[in-house]
Formats: structure tokens, C-alpha cells, sequence
């Protein structure tokens, strides 16, 4: 077995088979973040040394293969030592979020660092980080709302305790409106049945 990443491995199974195996559900930080290599090395001592038992869902667009991994949840544990995040566009499980909310309250792993920028928003360009403080006067979603450094992309709109992101002429769309790019509102919201963003 290696380890790739804090949610990525490469496993050989029974039948001598070789797989890279993405956790369901997690998205830890990516290795040159800030808890990168640390999120590595919490996934690596959950594994290595282990019999496994892996349960694949299907492949992602990069073929790996999408699992829950069991000795203990692999997932959850990752999330509860604080060096994964809930990935919400993925995932709707109430214990991962109830274990990323008892991380950040305990700050544990990453949670106990200032400055945070969610893996997604990495990928998508953002390298301005956010102040975790805000968490705990904004809750979770405040994590999606930090300025993006893009200034190319299309805005689309969320409102402060919403889950859908909206065009801006939506009639279901409230005063309290924020703009927010498009790749930054696919990441972490559903799109508005009404206007199609």
C-alpha cells in the first residue's frame, strides 16, 4: 500500500490487483497546502499496516476508484482528527458534518491554524485564504464565501443560509444576496431548479 495523499491510495488487493483508491465522502487538502503533508501522514498511520476492508462505489474522472474504507471509517476519522474536510458536494452525511463542526470547535488538526482555504477552492484558483475565526460567527458556510482571486469567471448568487446558487433575475433569489463565481457555487451548492444557472 502507498499513500498518495490525505485521501488518496493505492491498495493491492487479494486477487493481486493494484487500485488508487479515493475515500467517498472527504476532500483533504491538497499536499502543497498548509496541513498537506500532515493530512498525508494522519491517512498514512490510519493504513498502513492494516487489513482493509474497501467498499468501491464507482470510478471518478480520474479512474480512480471511489470506496469507503473500513478498519475504523477511514473518512470519518480523517475529518475527526481535523485534517479533512466534509466534501458537501458529494456527501450529505450528518455524522461527517457534525465531526468536521466538533473539529473545528476543538481545533483540532488544520482547524487549529487561522487561515484556511478550503481544497476545492484551491483546485479552483483560490489562494486567498479565510479566517476561520468567521466560522464561528458565520458557521460552516462562511468557508464558501471567501473572495475568489479570479476575475475572469461568471458570478452567480447565494444568500447567507441558503443551499442553491441562482442567477441574478431569480424570483427566488432574496435580498441578502452575495455573488460568488460560478466554479466557487458548483463546489459547495446546488443549482436553482427555476433559473438554471
Amino acid at each position: 500500500m502507498r499513500v498518495l495523499d490525505g485521501d488518496t491510495f493505492t491498495a493491492k488487493f487479494t486477487d493481486g490487483s493494484t487500485y488508487n483508491i479515493r475515500l467517498n465522502g472527504i476532500d483533504a487538502l491538497e499536499s502543497k497546502q498548509a496541513f498537506g503533508l500532515e493530512a498525508t501522514r494522519e491517512l498514512r498511520r490510519l493504513l498502513i499496516g492494516r487489513a482493509l476492508r474497501i467498499f468501491t462505489t464507482k470510478k471518478d474522472r480520474y479512474r480512480r476508484l471511489l470506496a469507503d474504507v473500513y478498519v475504523v471509517s477511514v473518512s470519518e476519522a480523517m475529518i475527526k482528527s481535523g485534517y479533512a474536510w466534509h466534501y458537501v458536494k458529494y456527501s450529505r452525511d450528518p455524522k461527517l458534518a457534525k465531526l468536521e463542526y466538533d473539529a473545528q470547535d476543538a481545533r483540532r488538526g488544520f482547524w487549529q491554524h487561522q487561515w484556511l482555504v478550503a481544497p476545492w477552492d484551491y483546485r479552483n484558483g483560490v489562494r486567498q485564504p479565510s479566517d476561520w475565526r468567521d466560522l464561528e460567527l458565520y458557521g460552516p458556510r462562511s468557508r464558501k464565501n471567501v473572495q475568489s482571486t479570479r476575475t475572469t469567471e461568471r458570478s452567480v448568487y447565494v444568500t447567507e443560509y441558503g443551499s442553491k446558487y441562482q442567477r441574478s433575475g431569480c424570483h427566488h433569489l432574496s435580498d441578502s444576496k452575495m455573488p460568488i463565481p460560478i466554479n466557487r457555487a458548483r463546489s459547495a451548492y446546488q443549482p436553482c431548479r427555476h433559473c438554471n444557472p
